[in-house]
């Protein structure tokens, strides 16, 4: 019962630290964020913050290093994920850490298939950050996108694809729905991390390797 509290009482600590740093002062994370303007959504939005932040660690419910250190990077993606939600910057000051726990992650659970995967998406993000640069002049995916989805790959494995295909898939719908409510209008951008996040939780919740062993009981 004790520990149980702690952990909430944890998790509604680093939820107020994290809503500090993403909507009252993100100067600290990056000088090319634009503050809120409004309090409201800053209220609204720190409570959501905090929120998310009590339910990620009673979902992953830490108790040794290995276990914080795994709820450490999910809260940190979705601090992330806040940001870039309403300002479309990931700062690079975040994902150095976010890189950090990924590699201490690694240092508890050295699989090699995370390596590969690590490298492979790496190889895959600037083929089709050149390829979108060269025949549209535009960036198809954003900079800070291919950094994040790297990092992720070294954390997840071979999951990545599976939680890349569920960020994209939400994505494209919210990106449907605005357009034919007219609330998307042209060159308008959409945020990739707050999707990939939610295809991250539900991988946490319901993880490929599951799908495919009841794929293969049918």
């Amino acid at each position: 019962m004790v520990s149980q509290l702690f952990i909430i009482f944890a998790g509604i600590v680093l939820g107020i630290i994290g809503s500090l740093l993403s909507f009252y002062y993100p100067e600290y994370l990056s000088k090319n964020i634009t503050p809120l303007s409004k309090s409201s959504y800053k209220t609204n939005l720190s409570f959501l913050a905090t929120l998310g932040s009590v339910v990620l660690i009673y979902l992953i419910e830490p108790v040794g290093a290995k276990e914080w250190v795994h709820y450490s990077f999910i809260f940190l993606f979705y601090i992330i994920a806040c940001v870039d939600g309403y300002s479309k910057i990931i700062p690079n000051r975040l994902l150095l850490i976010l890189l950090i726990l990924a590699c201490i992650n690694f240092w508890y659970e050295p699989e090699i298939q995370k390596a590969y995967a690590f490298l492979t998406v790496i190889l895959a993000s600037l083929v089709i950050y050149w390829i979108g640069k060269k025949l549209t002049s535009k960036k198809i995916i954003g900079w800070g996108d291919v950094k994040l989805i790297t990092v992720l790959a070294l954390f997840l494995g071979w999951e990545i694809i599976f939680v890349i295909y569920i960020g994209v898939v939400l994505g494209g719908l919210v990106a449907i729905v605005r357009v034919a409510t007219k609330n998307l209008g042209k060159g308008s951008k959409i945020p990739l991390s707050p999707f990939i996040f939610l295809g991250s939780i539900f991988d946490t919740i319901y993880p490929l390797q599951r799908i495919f062993d009841q794929l293969l009981l049918l």
